[in-house]
Parts: C-alpha cells; sequence; structure tokens
C-alpha cells in the first residue's frame, strides 16, 4: 500500500510540474510575440504621409500575430477553434492556403512566413524604418 501511495503522489507531482512548465512556456512565446510586435511598431515611418501605409501595416501584423498565437493554442487544446481578431483585412487567397488537413506545424510556419515576409516589404516600403539587424532581433 506505500509503494502505492508513493506511486500515486509522485506521479501527480510529476504531471503537476509539467502542466506548470507548459503554462510557463505557453506565456513566455506570448510574451515574446507582443515583444516583436511592440517593437515592429515603434520601428513605423514617423512621416505624416505615410500614417495611412504605418496603419495597415500595423493592423495587419496584429491580425497575423493573432492567428499565429491562436494557432499555436489551438495545437495544445487538440484543435479548439479559438477567436483571432477580424482577418478580413487579410489576403483571403492566402488564408485558404490554412487548410484545415494541413499539418499544425506546417500552419504555424506558414503563419510566421507570411509575417516574415509582411515585414519585409515594409521595410522596402520604407514603413519600416529600421536597420534590418535591428528589426530581426
Amino acid at each position: 500500500v506505500s509503494i502505492l501511495g508513493f506511486m500515486l503522489v509522485f506521479r501527480s507531482n510529476q504531471a503537476w510540474n509539467r502542466y506548470w512548465e507548459g503554462a510557463d512556456l505557453v506565456q513566455k512565446a506570448r510574451g515574446e510575440w507582443i515583444s516583436a510586435t511592440s517593437g515592429l511598431f515603434a520601428f513605423c515611418s514617423r512621416r505624416p504621409a505615410d500614417e495611412q501605409k504605418v496603419i495597415a501595416f500595423q493592423n495587419q501584423i496584429v491580425r497575423l500575430i493573432s492567428l499565429l498565437y491562436a494557432t499555436s493554442l489551438s495545437v495544445l487544446a487538440e484543435g479548439m477553434d479559438l477567436d483571432t481578431f477580424d482577418l478580413s483585412s487579410l489576403n483571403t487567397g492566402a488564408l485558404g492556403a490554412l487548410d484545415k488537413d494541413m499539418a499544425a506545424e506546417v500552419k504555424i510556419e506558414l503563419i510566421m512566413h507570411w509575417i516574415q515576409r509582411c515585414v519585409a516589404d515594409h521595410i522596402s516600403d520604407g514603413i519600416v524604418t529600421a536597420p534590418a539587424p535591428m528589426v530581426a532581433r
């Protein structure tokens, strides 16, 4: 009986520790993505002539980060659909590429590619004004 009690306590403690480690990693990922978004906002052009383009870029980045976070959490929640910001401003053809049958890891990589492409395009347009090495941090 004492061995059974020991095993039960040990396994429960191990499960509890794994849960909190996972929760901690999710919060770290969230913090990193918020930090990256904040950095991109800070690096945007301050020229009045670019104001509408900056707003469009910021809206696109927020929606892509929201989609990335929801997709990542969906993997952890075993396919549960999670809310995102309104995605109607994103390219509907591209969103169609996120096939329901696509592996979750591929979806996350695809969204990361969209974010990188968006940033690279706006660096070349002069909307993101910081040098590329600073933006990549």
